[in-house]
Order: C-alpha cells, then structure tokens, then sequence
C-alpha cells in the first residue's frame, strides 16, 4: 500500500487508517482500527458482476499482522487449523436484487501465525457454489475481518483476482467455505460498544464537536456515565460507528439512553426540554441522528427525536427510548457508512448518557428468507399465520422479552393471573395510549399474492388484564373505567398499528425531520382502537377478560403495508397496566358477534 491515502476501499464498522512502515519495512499499510467485533473491518464493492460465475476460481492474498488497539500486544489467541474468528479473515459479501444479502466466510487454514506480531501471509482461493450464484446477483465484495475485538487488523500486499485457466489448481482448494446467513443475531445486539461505560473508561466513544470524560454517579447502581462538555451548539454531542450491513429495509431499530443535562457553570438542571415539540427547530432536548452514506455519495443525515420522553427537572435521569424504521430513501444495498450520533441542549450544558443501546429488533419470526424482501409466493403460510404468534404471553421466563412498550418501559410482576409466577406490566404512563405490544409478521395482514392488507382479516385478541394507581397502588373502579362508554380511553383495550413505506406519503412536501421520528407520530403509520364493550370491570382490583375481534378497516387498507404492532393500551394516566395469558391469532371472524 504505497499510496498516502486509502481509496476505494470502505470501512465496515471500523476506522481506517495507515500505518507506516508496511510490510517489508517499506511503504504504507492499511490498519483497521476502533474494531468492535470479528466482523468489523474494510470491503471493496467495485468488482465486475460480469465477471463473476461458478466455474471460475478466485484467489484472495495479502500480508497481515493483528495487534491489541489499548495495549499494543500482539494476538496470540488466532488458531488457523480451527477456523478461528480470532485470525484475519475473509468474507464474500453477495447481495441480489431480489432478496437479502448472503455470506461466504473463507479461512486459510494454511496460515502460519507468528506470537511475536510479526506479519504473516494469507492466501486462499475458492470457488462461487452453484446456490450462491443468481441472475440478480448485483454485488460480489470481499470483506476483510477477523480478530478479537478491540484488536486492530493491518493489511498489506493484498491481491483479489479471478485466476485464468493456466492458474486455476487442477485440485479442489484446500480453503473451505463456511455458508453463513444474513448476520441476524449479531445485529440484534446491541451495537453500541462501552453503552453503560463498565470499562471504567470512554473507550469506543467519539467527541462530535466536544470533550468527553467520565461522571460520576451513573444511570441507577452504576459508578459511570459519560459527560460531554465544552460543547459550542446542541449539535456537540458523541458518536460511534455501527456496522452498515444491519441497516435493511424493514427492519425495525430501538434506541434507548438515560440523558441529563446540567449547566456547565453551575451544575444546576436544564429546564427548558419540552420533548413535545417535536420540532426540527426545538434542540434543548437530548436527540440522536444517524448519518449514512450510500458507496462514495453524499452523507445522509436522520435526526430522531422521542417526543413521548419525560423530562424530569429535578435534575433526575430521563429515558429515551425511540423505535425508528429505515426506508429506501435513507438505506440501500450501496449503504458503507453508519454512524450513531447522541446530542442536544443548549450549547451552556452538559449532555450527560448512560445505558445507550441501539438495537435492531427481532420483531418477527421469518417463515421464509425474508417476507417483505423477497417475492410473494403463489400461497399464503396458512398454517403459520394462524397460529398464535405471541412470544412470551405470561412472563413465566422472568422477563418482558419479547414485547414493546408503546412509548414507556415494560417489566414483570409477581404474583400473575391465578397465582402464576409472573404477568406483564407497563408503567409511568402519561397517556392512554401508552401500551405493550409485539412486531408481527406483515405478510399475514396482505391479500394473498399482493402487498396490501386484507379488509376481510379478522385478528383475534384476549387477555387477562387489570389497573390500578401507580402512586398508591388502588385500583382503577368502574367509575374511572366503563366499558359501555366507547368514548372512554380509560379502560384496556386493543390497538392495532399498521406501516407503510414513505414513498406512499401524500403530502409529498412534508417536512423531511418529520418523517422519521418515532413511529406513533411518523405520518404513514395508522392506529386503530377497538374497545371490549361486554368487559366486566370490577373494584376491587380483580383480574378481567378483555375478549377482542378486531377486524381492519379501509382506512388501513389503502396501501401496501411494511409493519404490524398489535398492543394493549388504555387506562388513565398515572396507572399501571397489567398483563397475562396474552394471545393473539389471525382467525376468519366465523365465531365473532356480527357486530
């Protein structure tokens, strides 16, 4: 690597960088550093897709070294023979017009790997299988990983070629390929690294037109937090980088942090956050943006703001916590760069974090590779979409995993319905329409073979439920919930949010920050609310069926449909909402009253 800079190459998840001298002691080498994860490293997305098909061989080389990014020490713990993650390594990266991304891992196993962190040679030459190859493939990248995270990779003399015949081993290649799927796990941790600062230090964070520093106490039990000071706008804030092949059209992210801010004269709290303007032109609120960028163009910036936060004034913390859906007007197969930015407040504050996870949810269980990516197939998953799709509907695993506050948080509570050991709860509810709900597959609400909803869907909706007081534990009475009035919000109910892609938008010159906030105000999400007139309330804090056929609307119908939340909502401000025996079914409304 002779030249003084790094083109053409993109990060993935890092930082790139050189580093002189290279190997040979000469020149220039590539060095990947602010590595979080295996994964994390360069790609190249320019290879011809004319070239590529399943009879050539391809052939991979470069010179390479690992090394600890903190301490300098080199990586001793890589082990080429098992294939370990913890050696350089190769990725072939396929993307299809058509479908999701899939992987290729490629490891020498051949590699000789020095302790003294000197550099070694990588080589390895492979094939394309026949499963891998389409008509729609449209990129064919080499992604450079491997190491521990935390370690930085250095690579020097890299070759990526499609051998001739006269080069083309007469025998099978002795690197084996390792099939893997679009990396669904690993983006569903959360991708921020030092999130609740347990390294005791700000390692992983980077100042955005600011100084950074450690706080003390942090958010609850923890000794940290991170502090942002010196700040010269509500734009001085942090970031990290977060790997860009997570960001997929439908796929849904919550981000979550602990914000205070204090003034950097006195320390006194700021006052004047009002999160319910939700505004491009209010910035005394603690926000966070992603800015993207598709291959080599312009950088894409998307600010989000939780206008359902509660501020506290006291100078307590205050929760963030935001669910953002990417669209294709912000994300593409192009996608090379994430970053996560945090900011916000008067430039005369101090922005103070903790707990900041960014997150992409799990929201459905997938029956095929990817239902609203791929084409439609000639059938409907009968069986699958009338099933009971509700994951973790009582809370007996010990923890709300697997459902959503609408707006607050979501825990258990001991004892549940009919003395089990547990039931879901809901809490520091300001509004009716804080609830808890679960992503639902989509493909099920559409009329078979198209991408928009069925009107003739009926969904079928019970659970055991009940409400009382947060501050002093009553319960909500018959006289606060009635539910004969159906223009009472005060008692459990059903809610069903349906989504649909921005380009469906008829205001056309809608405000650009305000079409990505948090989906209860994002303007192509619609809500619809269904009451359970014959619910039996009662005063004395019982637990009640609520028994619900919700059937959608026209209102719902109009266009195609990307997400589906079901949820339980209702009550009146202050009250705690509790769950158990939650169950949520498609069902063909045979056995609903006709009203």
């Amino acid at each position: 690597m002779n030249q003084y800079q790094v083109y053409w190459w993109s990060s993935f998840g890092s930082y790139i960088g050189l580093e002189t001298p290279g190997y040979g002691d000469t020149g220039n080498a590539v060095r990947l550093s602010d590595r979080g994860s295996w994964a994390h490293g360069m790609f190249f997305f320019h290879v011809d897709i004319d070239c590529v098909d399943t009879t050539s061989t391809w052939r991979v080389s470069f010179q390479t070294k690992l090394y600890f990014e903190e301490s300098g020490l080199p990586v001793t713990t890589c082990d080429p023979i098992s294939k370990s993650l913890d050696c350089p390594t190769v990725r072939m990266m396929l993307r299809y017009s058509d479908g999701p991304p899939r992987w290729l891992t490629l490891h020498d196993t051949d590699m000789i790997w020095p302790s003294d962190g000197s550099y070694t040679s990588l080589n390895i030459e492979f094939n394309l299988p026949e499963e891998y190859y389409s008509p729609t493939l449209t990129h064919f990248a080499p992604v450079l990983v491997g190491g521990p995270s935390g370690s930085v990779l250095v690579i020097d003399d890299l070759v990526f070629q499609r051998l001739t015949p006269e080069e083309t081993p007469t025998s099978t290649p002795t690197q084996t390929l390792t099939p893997t799927v679009s990396p669904t796990i690993y983006c569903t941790k959360n991708s921020i690294r030092n999130g609740d600062l347990s390294l005791g230090s700000t390692d992983h964070w980077h100042f955005w037109g600011s100084k950074l520093s450690l706080y003390e106490p942090g958010y609850g039990t923890e000794r940290y937090a991170i502090q942002v000071t010196d700040r010269t706008g509500y734009w001085g804030g942090l970031s990290q980088r977060i790997d860009p092949i997570c960001f997929e059209e439908n796929s849904v992210w919550r981000i979550q942090f602990q914000a205070k801010l204090l003034n950097a004269t006195t320390g006194e709290p700021m006052t004047t956050c009002n999160p319910i303007d939700d505004s491009y032109l209010n910035t005394d609120c603690p926000m966070m943006k992603f800015v993207l960028r598709k291959n080599y163009g312009a950088y894409h910036q998307v600010e989000i703001r939780d206008a359902d936060m509660v501020w506290n004034t006291n100078g307590d913390w205050s929760k963030f916590d935001v669910i953002w859906a990417p669209t294709g007007d912000v994300i593409s197969n192009d996608l090379t760069y994430a970053m996560a930015v945090f900011f916000g407040g008067n430039k005369d504050a101090n922005l103070l974090l903790d707990d900041v996870s960014v997150e992409r949810l799990e929201h459905w269980e997938i029956p095929t590779s990817s239902p609203t990516d791929s084409p439609m197939p000639s059938f409907e998953p009968t069986t699958y979409c009338e099933s009971d799709q509700t994951k973790n509907p009582d809370g007996e695993i010990g923890t709300a995993d697997g459902w959503i506050g609408w707006g607050v948080p979501t825990s258990v509570n001991q004892p549940g319905y009919g003395g089990s050991n547990h039931s879901l709860i809901v809490y520091d509810r300001t509004s009716w329409h804080h609830g808890i709900g679960q992503w639902f597959d989509p493909f099920c609400v559409r009329t078979s073979g198209t991408s928009e909803v069925n009107a003739t869907t009926f969904w079928r909706l019970t659970a055991k439920v009940r409400l009382y007081d947060q501050a002093t534990g009553n319960p909500i009475t018959r006289e606060q919930c009635n539910p004969k009035n159906i223009l009472s919000n005060w008692c459990p109910m059903g809610r069903i949010v349906t989504g649909q892609p921005y380009e469906n938008l008829n205001d056309e010159n809608d405000n650009h920050d305000r079409r990505h906030r948090h989906l209860s105000t994002h303007h192509n999400f619609t809500t619809t609310t269904y009451r359970d007139t014959d619910m039996v309330w009662n005063d004395v804090g019982d637990w009640v069926d609520l028994n619900l056929y919700m059937q959608f609307t026209p209102k719902m119908t109009a266009a195609e449909v990307n997400h589906f939340f079901p949820m339980i909502a209702g009550g009146p401000p202050g009250s705690v909402l509790e769950v158990d025996d939650v169950s949520i079914q498609r069902t063909d409304g045979t056995d609903a009253d006709e009203t």
